[in-house]
């Protein structure tokens, strides 16, 4: 994300992936949190990431993908770890524990965090995932659900971290479909892009016959091998040959 507080419709844009034309229409209908003056839009940062993190889940798939490649570009850039297999180690996992209701789901996502070594404060870090569940519910329909601070946390971690949690029984969760949740991803990134690139990528890669695998698995390393799975697919679907045209 630039640096700048105030983001022009350009800029917006150009962080995101997409075209001009798109972004000035999500603005113009109201979609995307803007305001404009004599002409020209303006875009406070903090509040298109917070439509961001609500949104991702909701948008088009396409658009997802523009999204999550244009900041696997930067991070790449960056020399920085982005896939989401790489992040896991079978003891950042909790497999088929018992869970008493949301707030117990948050607390063991926090213990599990620190196994990382990365937290550098549980209590705050606990208290931001609270928050964000207050404002709105990380849960997405299928029994998945993807807690994370309200923004990137580079005071909570030393860097972006990854935690897994499936519980033995479906809890509670505050998914607009009603339904229980019973796994769970926690997310602790350092910056807006590392943030938003891992929000989208797990979009991507715990959706359908994945996030129902993901559901079966019988252990925790094959909860990994299948998300590494579909991260090669999602990976060589990027580096195929176009057949547009043929």
């Amino acid at each position: 994300m630039p640096s700048t507080d105030h983001l022009s419709l350009g800029e917006v844009a150009a962080y995101l992936g997409w075209t001009h034309r798109f972004v000035e229409r999500l603005a113009v209908g109201g979609q995307l949190p803007g305001v404009e003056v004599e002409g020209q839009w303006h875009f406070r940062r903090d509040e298109l990431v917070d439509w961001l993190d609500r949104k991702i889940q909701t948008l088009d798939t396409a658009k997802v993908a523009d999204l999550e490649q244009k900041l696997e570009g930067e991070l790449q850039a960056a020399s920085r770890n982005i896939r989401i297999a790489d992040r896991l180690k079978t003891e950042f996992i909790g497999f088929d524990v018992a869970a008493t209701g949301a707030s117990d789901v948050l607390r063991q996502l926090v213990g599990l965090a620190e196994k990382t070594g990365l937290v550098t404060d549980s209590v705050r870090l606990r208290a931001s995932l609270i928050e964000r569940e207050a404002l709105c519910s990380t849960a997405l329909p299928g029994g998945f659900a993807i807690p994370h601070p309200r923004r990137p946390s580079p005071h909570l971690v030393r860097r972006t971290l990854l935690a897994v949690l499936r519980t033995a029984k479906p809890v509670p969760f505050g998914g607009e479909d009603g339904e229980s949740t019973r796994l769970f991803f926690l997310i602790a990134a350092i910056d807006d892009r590392a943030h938003l690139y891992a929000l989208a990528r797990l979009t991507r890669v715990v959706r359908g016959e994945t996030l129902q695998a993901l559901l079966l698995a019988p252990t925790a390393g094959e909860l990994i091998a299948i998300i590494r799975a579909r991260e090669a697919e999602i990976d060589a679907a990027l580096t195929a040959p176009s057949t547009a045209g043929n």
